[in-house]
């Protein structure tokens, strides 16, 4: 698909500037493929740890980044990364995705990185409601995510996003359920969007 098209058919709402808790600013949009440069720049910054509680494992920055921009359609992936406002082409802060099970499948999987300067500041939790609303338009009332047992910060994420979930532990640690076609059980759901910058 067209980039250009891909982005127009996006619902309003997941691509704009967002408030984070500490009152900042930050833009949101659909990763590019020119963007390989800042995304390899990104996965190097990240410290070992969050990059192993990401992809499970040690992992090259090279390799990881390539597999990134390899973007499918935007109804089976969508890729979703944060940088600076005003600052379209990086750095880039935080980057998340869903992935269909299948093309037209109900479920799809989530995954989040974010800057360990940034952890705290509520940046998953924004992604996370972007995510959905790019998604349950287009049938999507499922997400799912493989999370470490000892990444408390991934689990708070899903566990206060006010959707309905289950949790299940597992060899490689806790799989975690939402379903996002339920109403949300708490207003986390409805962030608003940050203004334009004037």
């Amino acid at each position: 698909m067209n980039e250009a098209l891909r982005v127009a058919s996006l619902p309003e709402g997941v691509e704009g500037p967002a408030f984070l808790r500490t009152g900042e600013i930050v833009d949101i949009r659909v990763l590019r493929p020119s963007d390989l440069p800042v995304v390899e720049r990104f996965l190097r910054e990240v410290s070992d740890e969050s990059r192993a509680t990401r992809f499970f494992g040690a992992v090259r920055s090279d390799v990881v980044a390539d597999r990134m921009l390899r973007a499918g359609e935007r109804d089976d992936r969508l890729q979703l990364v944060v940088t600076p406002v005003g600052r379209p082409d990086g750095p880039i802060l935080a980057h998340a995705e869903y992935v269909r099970d299948a093309p037209g499948a109900a479920g799809a999987e989530v995954a989040f990185l974010v800057a360990d300067a940034l952890h705290g500041r509520g940046i998953a939790t924004i992604l996370l409601m972007r995510l959905v609303r790019a998604a349950t338009p287009i049938g999507v009332e499922t997400f799912h995510a493989q999370v470490l047992a000892d990444n408390d910060r991934m689990l708070e994420v899903f566990r206060d996003s006010g959707f309905p979930t289950t949790s299940t532990f597992t060899d490689e640690g806790i799989s975690v359920s939402l379903r996002i076609d339920r109403p949300p059980l708490t207003e986390l759901c409805l962030l608003p969007t940050a203004p334009a910058p004037a």
